[in-house]
């Protein structure tokens, strides 16, 4: 699903083909260009169609949130998290990109608040998704730089010679913090560095293989 990592009319038919499964417009989407970061943009009517057949283009950020229904937030992924908020009751939808940079910098929190301040709301007023992803059992280094700093320190954890990191329970963890209630979220058990219906940049990694991506969608019909 990357234009990066295949023939760009292969991806475009790929995508095309995936959307018409689940019955989208691929002119009603818009792509998220991840940084790594904290940048979060809130789209509309305006951003429709933006990066989705298009190599090259969508919004430079870490964290889309919409209220628009019929707009649909896309996610390039290999092992980050994709992490869904959304409020029921006030119609807001968001989609964050938690890879192991852009969760120490605490997109997802930062993305919290933002909907609190902008679509009056509270954080308790959320549910939460946490799609597929590396674990633990897989998230595996000899050398962390998250590894000295304290908010890290029950999330990673000595295996061998090797340093486990849990980067969802990290995730999960910040939403409670934030306000959201436990029992209103949802952690799929997916771990994409073992899963061979999943692409895995850890995997491609170490074990020499080719690199791609797979997507994860939001919206509201």
């Amino acid at each position: 699903m990357g234009f990066q990592y295949g023939p760009e009319e292969d991806v475009r038919n790929n995508r095309r083909g995936f959307l018409e499964k689940i019955e989208v417009e691929p002119e009603n989407g818009v792509v998220m260009k991840c940084q790594d970061g904290t940048k979060i943009a809130i789209v509309g009517g305006r951003e429709r169609g933006l990066g989705v057949l298009q190599s090259g283009q969508g919004i430079p950020v870490d964290a889309m949130i919409t209220e628009t229904p019929g707009l649909y937030l896309l996610l390039q992924l290999a092992d980050c998290l994709p992490i869904i908020l959304y409020a029921p009751y006030r119609q807001v939808v968001a989609l964050v990109h938690a890879g192991r940079q852009a969760t120490d910098a605490q997109i997802l929190p930062m993305t919290i608040e933002m909907m609190v301040e902008r679509f009056d709301l509270e954080a308790n007023d959320l549910v939460a998704a946490i799609g597929p992803g590396i674990q633990k059992e897989s998230y595996k280094f000899d050398h962390v730089e998250q590894s000295q700093k304290p908010e890290w320190q029950k999330y990673i954890t000595r295996d061998g010679d090797m340093l486990s990191v849990d980067i969802v329970g990290y995730n999960r963890d910040q939403l409670i913090r934030a306000g959201v209630k436990p029992e209103c979220i949802e952690i799929s058990p997916i771990d994409t560095a073992r899963s061979s219906e999943y692409y895995s940049h850890y995997r491609s990694k170490h074990n020499d293989e080719p690199e791609a991506r797979f997507l994860a969608i939001v919206g509201m019909r």
